[in-house]
């Protein structure tokens, strides 16, 4: 394939969105950007897609939209020090940038005629600028809390070189103001209470992670952490709309992993184009045009374009955590469940370069659920008005996709507390059974104190079973390896022990 096939080809697929009517004027969207060759390539096609004040009227296909990059620095979580992750953040603010610049030099090109490089070097000379929001994983802490989310916006965008002083002044008065009165006593002790909070918040992060010793159980810790913190910023921004860069290679090991965990009731949930089963709490629709983009079309549309990935140092970080887990199942991370199928994935694809689409293909024949639809979407306004628009046809058709959304509404569905995976029947039946078993052994006054002791535990391994938790998190995350190898009373007390520290050092928002 050649360079202009290839362009053609990933800019089709990512323009699907369009197409399918999923991204609208007036939308405000958020691209989740974690500096990886996946998510820039999105992000630059999306980019080309925007009209803004300075496009010219004879560009057609343009799309207005607002506009918000959220970068997730999660590198303190494979091992990275401080100054590390800080590095880290600033090459994908860099990553960003340059983005930006050759989206808009690629556009300029093709509508003026002119070359690429010329039109780049214009571009970088006057300046263009684009805000970037880097999230600590720490942060997660802070969900619920959205104001403390937005002076963390706040001194993001400090950190940003050559950010506009006007507009950091404009947007730390706006965060600093609760309830129309300033907070002016608070400003000059603001920087070291932010600090010691980051440090406390990353110190309980390192606290959690280290209580996960299995290694697939904290990397989808981390994995269900980060999207729950993506949907968190994206609604403190006012994002209706989140952007994900997960590749067609990346979906497909997806797959055999999560069957491997015994997640394939809930697995169709993951791997469609839409996802708005957090619609009604007012979170975004999350967004996955980069879903029929394999990792390698990605990579040389990087090339080609000149884009430098800013991603982290896999080698350096997974020898380091490994050095520095104790226990016997962590020793070796990269034989995690995700990692081993990800390399089983990779190793079809040299031999049979069809295997990606064809696990693809065949996991979509799964049916779906209600939040994967496009009924499942909130409506903006300009989508309501030309609704409206259509006449007495077009609105019978509303009235008929929203009795059947109605009908099947997502939000009736109970889903996993923690990363929110539909539960099954099977799993539904045992939290009902867990919850009628820890009502039923509330020990009396008769008892006396042994009989108390053995039906308090048995009351804290009902407390947990009967928690919204789906099994894959039960089984990877709350429980600590080697505990299940236990026997008799004294192996359930530590096994309820262990399952009761894990959830004590999660999120509240989370442990629900």
């Amino acid at each position: 394939m050649c360079h202009a096939c290839l362009e053609l080809s990933v800019r089709g697929k990512v323009r699907a969105l369009k197409t399918h009517k999923l991204l609208l004027p007036g939308d405000n969207i958020a691209i989740a950007l974690s500096g990886g060759s996946c998510s820039l390539t999105m992000m630059s096609h999306v980019l080309s897609m925007r009209k803004d004040a300075s496009t010219p009227r004879k560009e057609r296909g343009k799309i207005d939209f607002g506009l918000t990059v959220i970068h997730v620095n999660e590198a303190t979580a494979y091992g990275a020090t401080a100054a590390e992750a800080e590095a880290h953040g600033r090459a994908v603010v860099a990553a960003a940038q340059q983005c930006a610049a050759t989206a808009a030099a690629t556009t300029a090109a093709e509508t003026g005629g002119g070359s690429t490089t010329a039109a780049s070097n214009s571009i970088g000379a006057s300046g263009i600028k684009l805000d970037v929001w880097v999230v600590p994983l720490c942060d997660v802490f802070l969900l619920g809390d959205s104001e403390a989310l937005r002076r963390q916006a706040v001194l993001s965008w400090r950190q940003q070189p050559g950010h506009p002083p006007q507009q950091v002044a404009a947007a730390t008065e706006a965060a600093l103001t609760s309830g129309g009165t300033k907070r002016t006593d608070a400003q000059e002790g603001e920087a070291a209470v932010e600090a010691r909070g980051a440090a406390e918040r990353e110190a309980r992060l390192q606290q959690l992670l280290e209580a996960v010793q299995d290694p697939t159980g904290r990397e989808d810790l981390i994995h269900h952490l980060r999207r729950r913190l993506l949907a968190a910023a994206g609604t403190a921004e006012g994002a209706t709309k989140l952007l994900c860069g997960d590749s067609a290679t990346a979906l497909a090991a997806r797959v055999v992993a999560d069957t491997a965990k015994g997640r394939g009731f809930s697995l169709p949930s993951d791997i469609q184009l839409l996802d708005a089963r957090g619609a009604a709490a007012g979170e975004p629709t999350f967004l996955y045009p980069m879903r029929e983009v394999t990792v390698k079309e990605a990579v040389f549309v990087c090339r080609l374009r000149g884009l430098r990935p800013a991603e982290l140092p896999g080698p350096l970080l997974l020898s380091r955590l490994a050095a520095a887990s104790p226990g016997r199942h962590s020793r070796d991370p990269r034989r995690s469940i995700n990692s081993l199928a990800s390399a089983f994935i990779d190793s079809l694809q040299a031999n049979l370069p069809s295997t990606i689409f064809t696990v693809l293909r065949t996991a979509s024949a799964l049916r779906p659920f209600a939040f994967n639809s496009p009924d499942a979407m909130p409506m903006t306004s300009s989508a309501s008005t030309s609704s409206a628009v259509e006449g007495g046809g077009a609105e019978a058709k509303s009235q008929d996709a929203a009795a059947a959304a109605a009908a099947g509404r997502p939000y009736a569905l109970l889903c996993c507390v923690l990363c929110r995976a539909p539960l099954s029947a099977r799993e539904l039946r045992a939290i009902s059974a867990a919850a009628t078993a820890a009502a039923a052994a509330a020990p009396s006054s008769g008892r006396n104190q042994a009989d108390a002791g053995k039906l308090e535990l048995q009351e804290d391994d009902d407390e947990d079973a009967s928690a919204p938790f789906c099994d894959s998190c039960r089984t990877q995350i709350l429980f600590r390896p080697g505990h299940h190898e236990a026997r008799g009373t004294e192996g359930e007390a530590v096994g309820g022990r262990a399952r009761s520290l894990t959830r004590e050092l999660l999120p509240e928002a989370l442990a629900a």
